[in-house]
């Protein structure tokens, strides 16, 4: 399979510099326009989903929910990413649930067709982000709903930076922007499973002050040691899949060709470690007996300094056990305890 071509550039990571590699995202694509999988090439000829159209516009939909699209955040480097809010009509003073995460911030975008595989159909919102907090169910119960496209994601700047300190970084300046908002009481969270939960420990680790508590179900937190080279293996099919998949409109950090470049652990692969010690608010992770993430959820369970943090381990597949009824009441009771009724 022809190699994509890559870009290389200096970084600096706790003081040792690299020269990493970067290759060109996939092209952002109007889904009116259609996505012709024929013009792409190798893994990214099976990649999902679309980018949708750039539509910055406030509406209410037919839930009663007030959506803010494309709403421009400017991140400390002058970066400008984009977020959709949604939030219950009428209500101010109300916590938000941030979903950060490379997939697209609204239905269709990215990882579309993965969104409900093994959900009954009718159980979540087409407002629901892939593998995140479903608005349709959250703002019916105080809340605001953040669906993020990082650096470099859909239409937002810059360079995608996968869960390197460049993107926990922005994750704390996003936060510490939501909690300004007029409609905001300051209290800000964070859910979602999977790369959305991967995310969560690397910006709870830059210890925002208005992050009052996670909640990552399943996650992966040493790529290294637990997805590149999953026991010692090199598993970078996988991988390039995912990096064949984001969207975007410059470039994005390729963990395959890193993983060719440089086979052994070195400082950009620490650079993606989160430094769980940092990590003191309230925790509520998840792990499934039958999935990869199972090491690392564990393993930042341990490491983790909250004096609350609870673990729930279970053995179905991971989106169903996201969006089971059961469950999301379960997280609603620890969000009482961590947002609403303070730390």
């Amino acid at each position: 399979m022809e190699q994509p071509e890559l870009f290389s550039k200096k970084e600096v990571f706790n003081g040792v510099e690299v020269e990493t590699l970067y290759r060109q995202a996939r092209v952002p694509v109007d889904p009116e326009e259609g996505l012709d999988l024929s013009k792409l090439e190798g893994i990214a000829s099976t990649a999902h989903g679309f980018c949708a159209k750039f539509n910055q516009r406030s509406y209410v939909n037919e839930d009663g929910v007030l959506c803010e699209q494309d709403v421009p955040v400017i991140l400390r480097d002058g970066t400008t990413i984009y977020t959709d809010i949604y939030r219950p009509i009428g209500e101010t003073n109300i916590p938000c649930i941030v979903s950060w995460s490379y997939y697209g911030k609204r239905p269709g975008d990215g990882m579309s067709e993965w969104q409900v595989m093994g959900v009954p159909p009718g159980t979540i919102s087409t407002m629901s982000k892939f593998e995140s907090p479903d608005p349709g169910f959250w703002c019916r119960h105080g809340y605001a709903i953040a669906n993020v496209d990082p650096r470099g994601t859909g239409h937002s700047e810059g360079d995608i930076n996968l869960f390197g300190t460049q993107d926990a970084q922005d994750g704390y300046d996003f936060i510490e922007w939501v909690a300004q908002q007029h409609w905001c009481n300051g209290r800000v969270g964070m859910g979602g499973n999977s790369c959305v939960a991967m995310t969560q420990f690397r910006v709870a680790a830059q210890q925002p002050p208005h992050l009052a508590c996670i909640a990552p179900w399943e996650a992966t937190t040493d790529i290294y040691r637990e997805s590149i080279f999953e026991g010692g293996v090199p598993a970078l099919a996988f991988n390039e899949f995912i990096v064949a998949s984001l969207t975007g409109p410059n470039k994005i950090d390729d963990q395959v060709a890193m993983a060719r470049q440089y086979p052994l652990m070195n400082a950009y692969w620490q650079d993606k470690i989160p430094d769980f010690k940092k990590i003191k608010i309230p925790t509520y992770a998840c792990a499934s007996w039958s999935h990869f993430h199972l090491r690392g959820s564990f393993n930042a369970f341990r490491k983790i300094r909250s004096t609350r943090k609870w673990l729930r381990a279970h053995r179905e597949q991971e989106w169903p056990d996201l969006y089971d009824p059961k469950n999301i009441e379960d997280l609603k009771c620890f969000l009482e305890i961590s947002i609403m009724a303070g730390r």
